[in-house]
């Protein structure tokens, strides 16, 4: 007995150091690169979790790791900026750290203080924006974007709601409170262009991490409607028929199958699909076509007036080739 539980141990021994040596082998930073990926998705770790449990068997790994530590640390801190060799290495720019990424990291930090030059840095370093964690921010961008409209409408009923003042300290309330509404306004619209950011270099509109989450245009109808975002998802082919199994609605989480459309009830959102897909219409059926300013269906007529004509014109020259002949 002793003796099978001695071979079984000098077989995982042998095991472990013949998995210790295939990482070793030949270890140049890309190799490095390479064998922390496979190890990361073997046990589902992050590459600074992977680098760390590899650190042992080459100088490389910790190297590789103290670079992941020092940029996540300049996307920590709103007073550093990446540098060009920071971004350099485009697989540097889409390493993980615990459940974030350096995108995802560099927009969660201060959201009062959003780092919007840093984000786009990023971006066009390169970063993948359709991996699970860069593409739910735009679930994220649709939560805060609500907070902070929930917070300047909840400034605006406080004036309505404080009986007995007269017109001169409503005026000096709201001066008092402009700052903080200005600074609202003014974010909704970074976060705004964060998540056109991402549209923009591919992030798709209809992502969700699982059934059981929302979809964002989901996220943007539920509840309270955020219309600016809706506007935004839509116009980049946010699907609103598809189908979520458990939206969230009203504040309460419900089973049954529905759409944006199900939940957006007052034919807003139906509105925007319409205009979007005439737009779409209008700029193929009038490609080649300048007709001004037209109405959509002043638009259609003058389209076939022109085909009338462009068949008459292809006919004409039809019969005066069959002359010549």
């Amino acid at each position: 007995m002793n003796k099978k539980i001695s071979i079984f141990l000098l077989l995982i021994t042998t095991l472990s150091h013949g998995m210790e040596k295939m990482y070793d082998e030949n270890c140049d930073e890309k190799t490095a690169q390479k064998n922390i990926n496979e190890y990361a998705t073997t046990h589902q770790k992050s590459h600074d979790v992977a680098a760390i449990a590899l650190m042992q068997t080459n100088d490389h790994y910790k190297q590789i790791y103290e670079k992941i530590d020092h940029l996540f640390d300049i996307a920590d801190d709103p007073n550093q900026q990446f540098t060009e060799e920071d971004l350099s290495d485009s697989w540097y720019v889409n390493a993980t750290c615990g459940k974030e990424t350096l995108l995802s990291c560099t927009y969660q930090v201060n959201l009062s203080c959003i780092q919007l030059q840093k984000i786009k840095t990023l971006i066009d370093a390169g970063v993948d924006v359709r991996n699970s964690i860069n593409n739910s921010l735009l679930n994220r961008i649709c939560h805060h974007r609500k907070e902070k409209i929930g917070s300047i409408k909840s400034i605006s009923l406080m004036y309505k709601n404080l009986p007995g003042l007269n017109d001169k300290s409503l005026n000096l309330l709201k001066d008092l409170s402009a700052p903080t509404v200005q600074l609202e306004e003014f974010q909704l619209k970074q976060l705004l262009t964060i998540a056109n950011l991402l549209l923009e270099h591919g992030a798709d509109p209809n992502f969700q991490l699982s059934d059981e989450h929302n979809s964002p245009l989901i996220e943007a109808v539920a509840y309270s409607i955020d219309k600016e975002y809706a506007h935004l998802l839509v116009w980049y082919n946010a699907d609103p028929c598809k189908i979520v199994v458990s939206p969230i609605c009203c504040g309460y989480t419900y089973e049954r199958k529905c759409s944006a459309f199900d939940l957006e009830t007052t034919g807003w959102l139906k509105k925007v699909v319409d205009e979007k897909q005439q737009t779409i219409f209008k700029c193929w059926l009038f490609k080649q076509h300048d007709f001004g300013e037209l109405t959509l269906l002043q638009d259609i007529m003058s389209f076939i007036r022109y085909k009338i004509w462009e068949v008459g014109k292809n006919s004409f020259k039809a019969v005066q080739s069959e002359k010549i002949i």
